[in-house]
């Protein structure tokens, strides 16, 4: 997918509070997993973490 069409056709917004993730689901366990209880912590943290 280009990046171009990313932006043309997808809001990317930064996550808050207000944000209810209770329903999300996309078949990957981890990835409901971070979002649901570590993305809003790391973004406010602003960590990142780097391959070995």
């Amino acid at each position: 997918m280009e990046i171009d069409y990313i932006k043309n056709n997808y809001d990317i917004i930064k996550l808050n509070e207000k944000h209810d993730l209770n329903d999300f689901s996309c078949g990957l366990d981890d990835m409901v997993d971070f979002l649901k209880n570590d993305a809003l912590y790391q973004q406010e943290e602003k960590l990142m973490f780097k391959d070995s």
